[in-house]
């Protein structure tokens, strides 16, 4: 992991996220609600907002990719062996980090990723 970007960086006039800013949602998992993961993301200034229990609804963003996955690679195909699945899945996940989304300002979530590590280094 990554440490927490510092304050006061000059980021060329892109907006950094300061610690607290960043929020991870996500449901209440065992790897959610473990002491040593609550306190990882503690260190990294990432606030944690898990949803409510047993309500897909609170977690709409996740629910409907997977919701997409399925309807677009995983009901479509009939997979013969393990790596076809991980063939199939992968290159559904690699298109979709490599396609614009209007929610990110139409940049790739490859490109947004890439700002956050350009924007990390710049603040070691």
């Amino acid at each position: 992991m990554c440490p927490a970007p510092r304050s006061g960086v000059d980021t060329g006039g892109v907006h950094a996220i300061e610690p607290g800013e960043l929020v991870l949602g996500s449901d209440n998992g065992s790897a959610f609600t473990a002491r040593r993961f609550r306190a990882r993301l503690g260190e990294l200034g990432i606030r944690h907002r898990r949803g409510g229990y047993r309500d897909p609804e609170s977690q709409a963003f996740i629910e409907s990719w997977f919701g997409k996955l399925k309807e677009r690679e995983v009901w479509l195909n009939e997979y013969e062996t393990l790596d076809d699945v991980r063939r199939g899945i992968g290159g559904y996940v690699d298109r979709y980090h490599h396609r614009p989304h209007s929610r990110l300002g139409y940049k790739t979530p490859y490109e947004v990723k890439e700002t956050w590590e350009d924007l990390q280094n710049l603040a070691a």
